[in-house]
């Protein structure tokens, strides 16, 4: 309810600022991962090996077999899906950049933030949770359709009573917190522009919008314990529409638009607009004064004569 009640707010920036503080807990969590993994390397002789060498593991002992090439990945890719689904989330906040001429640094940042972090957590997670401190989990785990296999809720594979696990939750907790109004705010502004035409909703349509974004993942939580095959599935649908569906469409779009209106195409590209909305008329796209002061000279210049028309195209 509290979340739900927080993701109804309309300005980006109050999530941005809120999502802010999720960077404290991501720095935490990457430092328990990078932790784990330097423990195991101490504690535990590990080798690189094939499937079956690592299926024979003894956890009885400190040896462990590194699998380089994994024949259930197929279901790790269905997260990568995730991943790059979530990448749609940066155009919100790319058109609501405060210095557009700075975008393709401020995205390239990002991006290599993105790349270490999923480097770090992925190398020293996997090492880290194949560690002689969890063999009690694995020995448990004997006679399971895939022994040895991480858990996909790496927080089961700690004993209840252990004090880092519990850090480890309150600190996802405070992540999912701060987060994930942020990306609720995403999922909202995508379904109005793909359903609704980029319109304001009304009060209650927009409540309904919220409560049916935050309904189903509370279900999920709930009722499907295995939540990576869960993601997995959905993830494949979604990568699939980003990867290969609206690609096109967009491409047409922007064809179209550098047809019948070459000035609104390039703009759109260097992303020098803004989105106007008003009540008695439809959302309007305001192009910057700077970019047509650019092209009126540019094409002064060719000799070609001024622009016609106005800033603002509907």
């Amino acid at each position: 309810m509290v979340v739900t009640i927080i993701c109804s707010k309309k300005d980006i920036k109050i999530f941005m600022k809120i999502g802010s503080y999720g960077v404290i807990f991501v720095v935490m969590l990457m430092i328990f991962i990078i932790y784990t993994g330097f423990r195991s390397l101490m504690d535990t002789d590990f080798s690189v090996g094939s499937m079956a060498q690592s299926n024979a593991t003894d956890w009885n002992t400190n040896e462990r077999t590194l699998v380089l090439f994994y024949t259930n990945f197929p279901q790790l890719l269905g997260v990568l899906c995730a991943g790059y689904f979530l990448h749609t989330c940066s155009l919100s906040i790319v058109r609501n950049s405060a210095n557009p001429e700075k975008i393709s640094r401020d995205v390239f940042i990002g991006y290599f933030m993105v790349f270490l972090s999923y480097s770090i957590v992925g190398v020293l997670g996997y090492i880290g949770f194949l560690g002689f401190s969890f063999s009690w989990y694995y020995l448990s785990a004997e006679g399971m359709t895939h022994p040895g296999q991480i858990d996909q809720n790496c927080l089961n594979m700690y004993h209840y009573y252990d004090v880092s696990a519990f850090v480890l939750r309150l600190a996802i907790f405070f992540l999912i917190f701060s987060t994930y109004p942020l990306v609720c705010y995403f999922l909202n502004d995508l379904i109005i522009r793909l359903f609704l035409k980029a319109q304001e909703p009304s009060k209650m349509v927009g409540l309904l919008i919220n409560i049916g974004i935050n309904f189903f993942p509370f279900i999920c939580a709930l009722y499907i314990p295995h939540i990576g095959t869960l993601l997995a599935g959905v993830s494949t649908i979604s990568g699939f529409l980003i990867i290969y569906i609206f690609p096109v469409f967009v491409y047409l779009k922007h064809m179209r638009t550098k047809i019948t209106n070459p000035l609104l195409a390039e703009a759109l590209v260097m992303n020098e607009f803004k989105t106007k909305t008003s009540l008695d008329r439809s959302p309007q796209i305001v192009l910057n004064k700077d970019f047509l002061r650019k092209q009126q000279n540019l094409r002064a210049r060719k000799g070609s004569g001024n622009f016609g028309g106005g800033g603002a195209l509907e």
